[in-house]
């Protein structure tokens, strides 16, 4: 429902572009994280709020190989996706304006890898919890040192969060 909705609005007045993309984005978290607010408020029961609270945070420790083997397949057939176009997300990193007047039709792509990139955030969330979502962080730091290059960018985020994600259980 609100990967639909993510598709319908940033399309009132105009064609989209990413900050439009981005904020509906940010609405659509304040809205769940209020509803999710909403909730442990009115729960009565300690045990509820205890779990809920445990699941926000997130742990692999949960982790078994019923969720890895629904999760790997589905995984590998998105990043194979995001490797085969390479170069269309090259020319996307450019700019909506670069990107159109190079030839590419933005809005078909958009729609495209956002699903495709929904199902890998989803995936990581279903598996990890939120703690998951973190590794949305990780390939945004990456690219500064991939020179923008898809090729080089997924191996280097895998590496990356997996190092940063072991560094933090050292700490925490």
């Amino acid at each position: 429902m609100f990967q639909c909705s993510l598709f319908i609005l940033p399309n009132i007045g105009g064609r989209s572009n990413t900050v439009k993309l981005v904020l509906c984005g940010m609405a659509f978290n304040a809205v769940c994280s209020a509803f999710t607010g909403y909730i442990i408020y009115n729960s009565k029961n300690i045990e509820d709020i205890q779990s809920i609270t445990f699941w926000l945070m997130g742990s692999l420790g949960m982790a078994n190989w019923k969720d890895i083997m629904f999760v790997l397949p589905i995984s590998i057939i998105c990043i194979i996706l995001f490797l085969v176009h390479y170069r269309v997300l090259n020319i996307m990193l450019m700019g909506d304006n670069v990107a159109i007047t190079l030839g590419l039709d933005i809005q078909k792509y958009r729609k495209f890898f956002l699903p495709l990139n929904a199902v890998l955030v989803g995936l990581a969330v279903y598996s990890a919890g939120v703690i998951g979502f973190v590794g949305l962080l990780i390939p945004h730091i990456v690219r500064i040192f991939c020179w923008y290059r898809p090729q080089r960018f997924v191996a280097y985020s895998r590496i990356s969060w997996s190092n940063i994600f072991n560094l933090g259980r050292c700490f925490l």
